[in-house]
């Protein structure tokens, strides 16, 4: 027969979350945030409690947030200067290093707030700046040179190729945006110029040109390159007849301040570099 212990188990703690069942029990925790907020089981006091953490902690978070974007300009500014002073000499050209990285995941209520707080105590200059910077940033290296032939303000021919529908129906674009813009141009993938240049317009950088006629030796050679003809096979396969749309495309008023306000910037910072004795 066994004798019952003399010990009597200590009474256990319950608290409750402020609102909620039988699932919302949880063993009290001695110490730290947890007296002064209770640190619930169940899964919707777990949401409630995070919930008052983020109010409580959010100030702080947005403190480390502009620690962190006045860290991130710092460094790239001394990383500018290091590639400046490691460059040859009589060498100007500066190289840069993109890091594409996954973001940490924030409320958006909070990059709301963080945005308005920015609009609220930003000058002109600094609206431009941080305007120019994000659709900078959305771009890749091939669109950038492309962006850069256009910035000499002349046209480029731009050929469409379609399918014509069917008993007057609507057409069906098959290639986009075909050119005769190559690697010597700094574009590498030739196949995506489609994507490429619509993206430049959707980000208002490029627009249709004012002279959409061609002569008749630009129109043969943008028939000829290997986008084109791979279409018009295509269609052909299918049965259906091939239209061809031709037309220029050159940079946009907004593309072109963009682009002079980074030169300037870039003389700008040689003239400093000057100045620090960096060549």
């Amino acid at each position: 027969m066994t004798q019952a212990s003399d010990r009597t188990p200590a009474p256990q703690r319950l608290t409750h979350a402020p609102s909620g069942g039988n699932d919302d029990r949880t063993d009290g925790q001695g110490g730290g945030i947890g007296d002064r907020v209770p640190i619930p089981a169940g899964v919707r006091a777990v949401g409630r409690y995070l919930g008052t953490l983020r109010k409580r902690y959010g100030p702080i978070a947005r403190l480390e947030s502009s620690a962190r974007t006045v860290e991130d300009r710092l460094l790239n500014t001394l990383n500018a200067r290091l590639q400046r002073a490691r460059a040859p000499a009589g060498d100007t050209r500066t190289t840069s290093q993109r890091t594409f990285f996954v973001p940490i995941h924030e409320p958006p209520a909070r990059v709301l707030d963080e945005l308005m707080h920015m609009a609220a105590r930003q000058q002109v200059e600094d609206a431009r700046e941080y305007l120019y910077t994000a659709m900078l940033r959305e771009l890749v290296p091939d669109e950038a040179g492309l962006l850069s032939v256009l910035s000499s303000g002349q046209a480029q021919p731009v050929l469409h190729v379609s399918a014509a529908g069917r008993f007057g129906g609507e057409d069906e674009r098959v290639a986009s945006y075909v050119c005769l813009l190559g690697e010597k141009e700094g574009v590498k993938l030739r196949g995506m110029m489609g994507y490429y240049f619509g993206h430049l317009v959707a980000l208002g950088l490029v627009q249709p040109g004012s002279e959409s006629k061609l002569s008749r030796t630009a129109q043969a050679a943008l028939k000829a390159t290997p986008a084109a003809s791979a279409a018009e096979r295509a269609i052909r396969d299918r049965g259906l007849r091939t239209r061809w749309q031709f037309e220029t495309v050159e940079i946009s008023q907004l593309g072109r301040e963009l682009w002079q306000y980074c030169q300037s910037g870039s003389e700008e910072a040689g003239a400093h570099a000057a100045a620090d004795g960096i060549t």
